[in-house]
């Protein structure tokens, strides 16, 4: 199961929350952060490209 939330904190930034099932957040995660950190790269870059504001991703688990 997965939720995410969308949240503007100001005129610069979107933060994206994505909370995992416990059973998953490592697979989500990956090892050593792999996985999440090349979730970022591309939600960043896609941002950049299209011009629109920076983006951080929080990933947690409920």
């Amino acid at each position: 199961m997965v939720s995410v939330k969308q949240f503007e904190d100001d005129e610069d930034y979107i933060t994206i929350q994505v909370l995992v099932d416990d059973s998953v957040i490592g697979s989500v995660i990956g090892k050593q952060g792999v996985i999440a950190n090349a979730i970022r790269t591309i939600v960043q870059a896609s941002s950049y490209a299209n011009g629109l504001k920076k983006v951080k991703i929080n990933i947690d688990s409920f």
